[in-house]
């Protein structure tokens, strides 16, 4: 299970090369991300361990076995539904792609089974805390002008992008435009294919919070080469990094998906039409009103528009 292949090991037909199975199995494999398919893994893995504790053959996935190893995983707190639904969409992969029975899949039992796992087991999901305007300037007071973080940070606030969209980008998916910057994302989690989308990065009048002035300090240190990554760190690096910022700057801890979510709930703060948040983000719609926090619920809130039509009524 080391070699990422194995995960889709293809029969032989007798009148195959070694070489067309090995293009059918890469094939297979880039139906699924990096990240997907290490996911995949871990749940296939996990099961096999869990199978052979209980005496199972791993080859056959009934409907009881899946439905009893994964309300284990809940109700021991190992896994939360999120990782069950992984774990569910990993076993149904791995099964459709090799010469294990996977009846789970369409069995009413097992939906059933999931159904009420979700009432069970459900808890509000974690969110990380929005960015504000004032934490944006307290981080800023304590980053230097530098560092990378500094342009990492005013970038991924200014254009909404995931982390992994942002240590992806190279040099030569940075445009420079009279009004700022134009960057290409090659890739997405909701891109699978490569299609492709362009954020803008407007340049701002106060040098302190420009995000291009922040971001063209860092091309100092890039390389000169198209292919040269503009932040060359890892996701854990750039969230460790927020982290640090929040205690020095004396703030309430974010994330990176913190500076997403203040992105949006800004933007529509600000007036922005969900439309264009989407042509920045990449995101759905739903997505973007699940993202959106409110800082103040006091502000033009709901309630306060009707107890303002029963005074004027």
């Amino acid at each position: 299970m080391d070699d990422r292949l194995a995960l889709v090991p293809v029969e032989s037909l007798g009148l195959l090369l070694p070489a067309d199975l090995d293009r059918m199995r890469a094939a297979l494999v880039a139906t699924r991300s990096d990240r997907t398919r290490q996911a995949y893994q871990w749940a296939w893995e996990s099961w096999i361990v869990w199978a052979r504790s209980r005496g199972l053959p791993s080859e056959s996935l009934t409907a009881e076995a899946v439905g009893a190893f994964l309300l284990e995983q809940l109700e021991s707190g190992r896994w939360n539904l999120r990782s069950v639904n992984v774990a569910r969409s990993g076993l149904a992969w791995v099964a459709r792609h090799t010469p294990q029975e996977a009846p789970f899949t369409s069995s009413p039992l097992f939906a059933d089974l999931l159904e009420g796992a979700r009432r069970m087991y459900a808890r509000a999901p974690r969110r990380a805390r929005a960015i504000t305007p004032a934490d944006v300037h307290a981080l800023l007071s304590v980053l230097d002008s530098s560092s990378w973080v500094r342009s990492a940070f005013l970038v991924g606030l200014i254009t909404g992008m995931r982390s992994a969209e942002l240590l992806a980008i190279r040099r030569g998916d940075l445009a420079a435009v009279q009004l700022g910057y134009e960057i290409t994302i090659r890739r997405s989690k909701t891109d699978q294919r490569g299609f492709g989308r362009v954020c803008i990065v407007p340049r701002s009048p106060r040098p302190e919070v420009c995000a291009v002035v922040a971001l063209e300090a860092r091309l100092l240190s890039v390389a000169d080469d198209p292919e040269a990554r503009v932040w060359p760190y890892t996701g854990q690096a750039l969230r460790k990094a927020c982290a640090v910022a929040c205690r020095r700057a004396g703030i309430a801890p974010t994330s990176p998906h913190g500076m997403r979510a203040g992105f949006d709930t800004l933007a529509v703060e600000g007036g922005a039409r969900l439309d264009r948040i989407r042509e920045q983000t990449g995101q759905s719609v739903n997505t973007i009103a699940e993202y959106i926090r409110v800082a103040d619920r006091w502000k033009d809130s709901a309630a306060a528009r009707v107890v303002a039509q029963l005074v004027t009524s």
